[in-house]
């Protein structure tokens, strides 16, 4: 689930539902105080729901978007080390 952490308004939804999205890759932006503040992906992932709009007014903790994480196992093949957690 990804929450608002600012106030604003979101002035455009970058994702669409079920699209796969990567980890880093910009989600939204919001304008804050004129300001244009692009909120990311922090996982790799698929965008399950999409609760705003744009144009919405968006206050700091309000739900944005659902997104269900995706995981990739490790390989056999991969070193010892490639599958400890960061």
């Amino acid at each position: 689930m990804i929450y608002s952490e600012v106030s604003g308004t979101l002035i455009k939804i970058l994702v669409s539902k079920n699209q796969i999205i990567e980890e880093d890759t910009d989600l939204l932006v919001i304008e804050c105080m004129k300001m244009h503040i692009p909120i990311t992906a922090k996982k790799r992932g698929k965008i399950i729901d999409i609760f705003i709009k744009e144009g919405d007014l968006i206050s700091e903790g309000d739900k944005l978007l659902d997104i269900c994480l995706l995981y990739t196992s490790p390989s056999p093949r991969d070193s010892w080390a490639s599958r400890m957690a960061s």
